[in-house]
């Protein structure tokens, strides 16, 4: 029973990094048109579906008061760095407007568009850098998910912290099997 959830886990990061891999690499090959925006959104919308399948299933194992807590902890935690870069990557190749600069530019620099990201994804919403075109899809996508994900997160601390359920007490040392 072990082995198979390690392979069905390792099966499924290797998917959401296969589908991520794809989106930010074909977003960079598919001349700009209707077809690369169709393609971008639709890949999005698929790497949205792994990536929340994975950080679900990551939580379910967290709430069921399994040891390693912590492990699991950082892997959903690179999840999330994970969805953030990638979201990132797409952002600098469909380019995001700064609106803090004369003349508001499109700007294509990739830490910028992971800070836009990142903003997004909080749904802060500064105002500093807006999207263009398909952006804005992938901006309202994004958005929702971080409404979704930071609550689940929100919760499973929660949980976590509560004595009385059974990720409260669970212990992070000894060997129970969940590897």
């Amino acid at each position: 029973m072990r082995q198979h959830l390690i392979a069905a886990g390792a099966g499924a990061l290797l998917l959401f990094l296969l589908v991520g891999g794809l989106w930010v690499g074909l977003s960079h090959v598919i001349p700009a048109g209707l077809p690369r925006s169709i393609f971008i959104v639709a890949m999005g919308f698929v790497f949205l579906t792994a990536y929340v399948w994975l950080l679900v299933a990551r939580v379910r194992v967290i709430l069921k008061g399994t040891r390693h807590l912590l492990r699991h902890g950082l892997i959903a935690v690179a999840q999330v760095l994970a969805m953030l870069v990638s979201f990132g990557a797409v952002y600098q190749k469909v380019g995001i407007i700064d609106s803090t600069r004369p003349d508001s530019p499109v700007v294509h620099e990739f830490w910028t568009s992971v800070y836009y990201s990142v903003v997004t994804f909080t749904t802060l919403g500064y105002g500093d850098f807006y999207p263009q075109g398909v952006g804005r899809a992938l901006a309202g996508m994004q958005a929702l998910t971080g409404y979704i994900i930071l609550g689940v997160l929100a919760s499973v601390a929660a949980n976590v912290v509560s004595p009385h359920s059974p990720a409260g007490r669970a212990d992070d040392g000894g060997d129970d099997g969940d590897r």
